[in-house]
Order: structure tokens, then sequence, then C-alpha cells
């Protein structure tokens, strides 16, 4: 039997992929805007599903996730490198690009990272596949937060030390960084592995505001919340305005002033949309709300296309060089024809079975699938 979608969670989905969509598509990210646009964007999603965490069996959830993550990630990093290939001995390019040169795009493909750095311990550098890196981090942090809930969180003070660990970890990961403080320092581990130690924290985080029932049943406390997390996330933006978080090489400005920023955002979207959700509930505007929580449900799909479209398609070619707009108007522009494309995708998947099954995989299994059996299913 299919879970009953929950309307807000669906709707943060929603606001968090126009924040990625938004910001991949400013022309600077070292401004203002930028940090307002990515110092939230990605943590928002391993927030949530630290939120909609539920103990599950190592084997049987390590088996959905290849399927509900790392087959999609595979698929769209496979098509970036084949168009990418290809685009890469055609003399003539125009609005088809590629993410680099042959053996970049296949190091990008085995790498799975979301920026350029260089391996740890060795001068090879790991070109980006994209923001997909979110794909393969979310497979390690789902599988590795299980674990250690299950053998903590039953004991006295276990989930505070799940806490404790992960934050730990998340120092670690930033401190591995290779460009921290201006410096060459260490360097990045393969497969988004340092963004995955800072997720992990953020997993515990979105568990811990769903264990305090306050937050959900007072409206005054969550109102309050969310306007002094606000108030504290516009000013680290203002101060990381020059110099962005970038969650897929856990670079940041300042790592502690940056970690609370990042986690103020994410308090104002869970407990803004779950109030504005219980506001609106039974009134016309729901069909507004429901309208942006479908988008918010199909957010891997707008992902992974978003992604697709771009690394491999240049829009200045058919819009900027045309338009000549003001720098704002045409960056809005970009925009609309980015949300156009995921809304494109959207109704592509569902209407084609085989799409479905990579992207859609919870609902519309492969029928191999179907006969896999688990012990105490």
């Amino acid at each position: 039997m299919a879970k009953k979608r929950i309307l807000w969670i669906d709707i943060v989905r929603a606001w968090g992929m126009l924040f990625i969509i938004w910001g991949h598509t400013l022309k600077g990210w070292e401004s203002y805007q930028g940090a307002f646009f990515l110092t939230v964007n990605v943590p928002i999603f391993f927030t949530l599903s630290g939120y909609l965490y539920h103990p599950q069996k190592i084997v049987k959830q390590s088996y959905k996730l290849v399927f509900n993550l790392l087959v999609p990630y595979f698929f769209t990093a496979l098509l970036i490198v084949l168009v990418s290939l290809i685009v890469n001995h055609i003399h003539q390019r125009g609005v088809l690009i590629s993410i680099g040169s042959d053996k970049e795009v296949i190091k990008a493909f085995l790498f799975g990272m979301g920026g350029t750095a260089p391996l740890i311990g060795t001068k090879i550098i790991m070109p980006q596949i994209g923001a997909i890196w979110f794909l393969v981090a979310l497979f390690w942090d789902s599988i590795v937060f299980n674990v250690m809930m299950k053998k903590l969180d039953h004991k006295t003070s276990g989930f505070w030390l799940v806490g404790l660990i992960t934050l730990c970890l998340a120092i670690f990961g930033f401190w591995l960084t290779p460009f921290h403080s201006g410096l060459h320092v260490n360097g990045e581990l393969p497969w988004s592995l340092n963004a995955a130690m800072i997720g992990l924290f953020f997993m515990w985080f979105g568990q811990l505001m769903k264990r305090i029932p306050q937050l959900w049943e007072s409206k005054w406390l969550g109102w309050l919340l969310v306007l002094v997390s606000t108030a504290v996330y516009l000013l680290v933006c203002y101060h990381d305005r020059g110099y962005h978080f970038g969650m897929a090489t856990a670079l940041a400005n300042s790592w502690t002033i940056t970690m609370i920023g990042s986690l103020s955002g994410c308090v104002v979207m869970l407990l803004s949309a779950y109030w504005v959700e219980q506001q609106l509930k039974g009134t016309k505007w729901q069909r507004g709300l429901v309208a942006i929580a479908h988008y918010g449900q199909a957010s891997l799909v707008v992902l992974c296309f978003h992604i697709m479209e771009l690394n491999l398609i240049n829009p200045g070619t058919f819009i900027s060089s045309w338009t000549h707009f003001p720098p704002a108007i045409d960056t809005f522009t970009i925009l609309l024809y980015r949300i156009a494309v995921s809304l494109i995708a959207i109704w592509i998947v569902k209407h084609s079975s085989f799409l479905s099954k990579i992207f859609v995989n919870r609902q519309n299994p492969f029928k191999f699938q179907e006969r896999i059996r688990f012990k105490n299913d």
C-alpha cells in the first residue's frame, strides 16, 4: 500500500528545487544572491531525509536505495557522458556543450563529484558531474545514519551521541576540504564523501526537529522561530556574500557561521511550509499548495533533468544572444526556461513506462523487483 503524501513536505521539496535551479542560473555565485540560494538549497534535502527517517533492515534499505538513488544517478550521468563525448568530436558546436575533455568526462562519471577538486593524497583533479552528486552522498548517508540510529537510539542519550558523532564527521569533512582559509590543505574524497559527512549532521538535525513536538503544536512558537531563523539566515547570507557555501566540495567562508545559517534556513523552510499548510488547509488556496506539492513530488526528476540541461545546453545561444535583455531580466528569463524544462521532464517521465521505472521506482518498480522478497515482508 502506498504511503500517504505529506503536503508540506512536498512543498519544501519544491522550494528546495527552485532554489537549486535559481542558484545555478545566477550569473555570479560570489554575491548576496548566490549565498541566499546556495546556503540552504541542498542541505534542506538532507534535513528532510532525517525528518522522514524510520528504522529499516540494512539489506532491504540498501536494495531500495540502489534503485531510488543510484540508478537515477547512473542513468543521468551516463547520458551526460555520452552527449559530452559526442559534442567533443563535433567541430561546430552550438546549443549543445560538453562538461570537459573525453578523459575528464569519464573521470567525472566515475568520481561522482559536484565540484572540481584534487583527489586526496594525489594530484589527480576530479572533474564535476554536477548536482547529482547529491544522490550519491544521500545513498551513503541514508545507510550510515540508519546503522547509527539502530545501534544507539534506544540507549540512554543515544540520540545525542549520534548528534555528536555526526557533528564531528561534519567538522572532519570541512577540514579535509582542499581550500579552506584560502590554503591548499588536503583534498577531496571520491563519491562525494566529504559532502556526505556534512550531510549526516543535517539528517540528525531533521530528526531532532521532528522530536520537538512544541514546534509543530504551538503556532506562536513556530512562527516566532521562523522569524528569528529568517533574520539569522539573512545575516549569514550577508556575511557569506563573497564566498558561498559549496556543500559539494565542503567549502565555506566560515564553517561555524555557514552551518548556523544553513540550519536556520532549514528551520525556516520546514516550519513555514508546515504552518502555511495548516493555515490554508480547507480553503480555496489549498489548490495552489497542491500544485506546488506536485512539483516537489517530482523533485528527483526535476533535479536529474535540470542537471542534464545545465551541463549539456547553453541557453545563451537562443535566449541571451537574441533578446539582449539587461542581466537581471536575462537571468529571470533563463530561470523561467529551466522551470519549463523541468515541467516538460515531469510530463515525459509520467508518460514513459521505462523512465518512470528509472526516476519513480518506488511507485513503478521493474517487474523483476516485484519477485524479490525480504524476510518479514
